[in-house]
Formats: structure tokens, C-alpha cells, sequence
């Protein structure tokens, strides 16, 4: 899969502290597959869990398909910013998108967790415009952020329940989303700042004949915790961070008549992280995740993992 863009955009500064942004960016896609065999093999298992009840393997001739396709299309957007007062700027935008579908959502089939994910080699781009409107305010260690927005997408690309263990990636004719986002945070003494990030979200399906709010998208998704960045040299720098992350309840309704309805999940954790060098270009980090071993799932996806630790080495230039 190839993708080569052309992008272009300017900035004009209008009288009365308004800043006019404006671009266009042209986008073509080759996608190819020339060869797809395996085996597919699915354990089916009663409430996620053990022992397996029964294995299932067919042949190579079901694991895909090849093909290949050529897509290209513009996207234009523009947004305007007033920043007539300090400390604050009000914005308003527009926005159009393009999406191809992946290699995998046309031509490979996947499992995971015990589900199939079949591929639709019928599938076309994904088109959208998007509006928003938005304020920030950043000054005496007060940082305040909200944004709310509409999407009308065309032809959106999303995955189907067929039956408890088996989805396929599909064109849902239209999806209408609006909701809003937010952030607050403080700055404390001795590098402290605790902080809050939250969205709300809603989701309509349109598929012609069928019509659906359970998308299987949670309503509410948020992160809030209590980060710190001190220095303890010009050459070395402390970091961490407590914090949990939440989604609310959520259900799944297909057309075929399946349903899913997914629990609301809260995690706690934690990461404690050192930077150093003569820039402070090198970090190590680790961080403890679902340290109360929640048992979640993310729509349409597998169980998310436990108790788990990461490490992380990292450089900057």
C-alpha cells in the first residue's frame, strides 16, 4: 500500500486580532495485494474463558483475497482565531477527510481472542466534513481547553457484527457524530499539576434501511491524575505521573440483530520517569498499568490486559 499527498497551507492576519488559516491537501492511494493463503484457526470459548469448547480450522481459501485499487481525492480546510484578549482565543473551523481502507479491512482476515474479523473487498473511501467550535485559556498556571463538533461522514468504514464470534468491515452509508471535549489543569508549586481531560460523544449509524445510536461508542471517555516534572540538575529532570483512566457503558446494535453491551471500566496507573543529557535528550520511564487488574474491553475489540509493566528508553535530536 503506497500513499503519496501534496500539502499546501497559509495564514492570514486580519484586522481586529482575527487570524485566518486555510489549505488543501491532495492525497492518492495505491493499494495492492498479490498474494493471501494461511490457515485460519478459532478457539470458541464460552464467556471468554477456559477450557475451549470447540476448534474450528478451515483451508487457505477463506483467509483472504487479492486485488488491488487506485483512489485519489482533495480535502480542503479552513479555520478562523481571535485572539483579542490575552490569555484567551476563541476558534471556529472546517474541515473535510479522506480515508482509504487498509490492506487488512479489504483483503486479510483476522482473529483475535477467539473472533473473526472478515475482510470486504468491496469496500470504497470514507469522506467526511467536520465543523468545530472552541476556546482556550492558558495564563497564571490555568490551562482551560473546550471544543465541540459535528461529522457527517459518507460511506464511514466500521466493522459489523455478523454473530457473536464473527465481524466484516463494512460502508455504513452515513455516520453523524457531535459531542465536545474538554481539559483543565493547574500548575502547583514544585512541579505539580494535576490535571482532567473528558469528551462526550454520540454516534448515529445510517445504513439506508437501518438506523442506530448503539454504535458501540462509549458516551463519556476521560483521564484525570496528578503529573510532576521536577528539576534535580541543569542535566537531570524527574517526571511522574497518577492517574486513572475511565469509559462509560456502551451497547452494540447491527442490523442482522445482534447486540454487544460493553461494561464501564475505570484503570489506575502510574509512571515515574528520568530525563537527562546536556538537553535533556534522553529518557528512560516505567510505568504500571490496570494496576488493580480490571477485566475491560474497548468496543469491538479484545480484552484489554491486566496488571502489566513497561519500560521505556527513549532519545530525542
Amino acid at each position: 500500500m503506497t500513499t503519496h499527498a501534496l500539502f499546501a497551507q497559509m495564514e492570514t492576519k486580519l484586522p481586529w486580532d482575527f487570524t485566518l488559516t486555510y489549505g488543501v491537501r491532495q492525497t492518492w492511494v495505491n493499494s495492492s495485494m498479490s498474494k493471501a493463503n494461511g490457515w485460519r484457526h478459532s478457539i470458541m470459548r464460552k464467556n471468554f474463558g477456559p477450557p475451549p469448547n470447540t476448534t474450528e480450522t478451515s483451508g487457505p481459501d477463506d483467509v483472504g483475497s487479492v486485488g488491488s485499487e487506485w483512489d485519489s481525492h482533495p480535502v480542503f480546510n479552513v479555520s478562523l482565531m481571535w485572539q483579542g484578549i490575552e490569555n484567551l482565543s476563541l476558534r471556529a473551523g472546517w474541515s473535510q477527510g479522506f480515508r482509504v481502507a487498509s490492506l487488512a479491512d479489504r483483503h486479510v482476515l483476522t482473529n483475535m481472542g477467539g473472533g473473526t474479523i472478515l475482510p470486504n473487498p468491496s469496500l470504497t473511501p470514507e469522506y467526511s466534513n467536520t465543523w468545530e467550535l472552541g476556546a482556550r485559556y492558558s495564563g497564571h498556571g490555568l490551562n482551560l481547553d473546550a471544543v465541540f463538533f459535528y461529522s457527517h461522514a459518507n460511506d464511514y468504514i466500521s466493522s459489523e457484527r455478523i454473530n457473536s464470534n464473527t465481524s466484516r468491515y463494512v460502508n455504513v452509508g452515513k455516520a453523524y457524530t457531535h459531542g465536545m471535549e474538554g481539559s483543565a489543569s493547574y500548575d502547583l508549586p514544585y512541579g505539580f499539576t494535576p490535571y482532567v481531560s473528558a469528551a462526550y460523544l454520540r454516534r448515529l449509524y445510517d445504513y439506508g434501511d437501518f438506523q442506530t445510536w448503539n454504535t458501540g461508542t462509549p458516551t463519556w471517555t476521560g483521564r484525570a491524575g496528578l503529573r510532576m516534572r521536577h528539576d534535580i540538575s541543569k542535566e537531570l529532570e524527574v517526571t511522574g505521573d497518577v492517574y486513572a483512566r475511565f469509559a462509560s457503558a456502551s451497547k452494540y446494535e447491527g442490523r442482522s440483530g445482534t447486540s454487544t453491551r460493553y461494561h464501564a471500566w475505570t484503570t489506575a496507573n502510574a509512571a515515574l520517569g528520568l530525563n537527562f543529557g546536556d538537553e535533556k535528550q534522553y529518557s528512560v520511564s516505567a510505568e504500571v498499568l490496570n494496576i488493580f487488574n480490571q477485566k475491560y474491553m474497548i468496543a469491538g475489540a479484545i480484552y484489554e490486559p491486566g496488571v502489566h509493566a513497561n519500560l521505556k528508553l527513549s532519545m530525542s535530536f
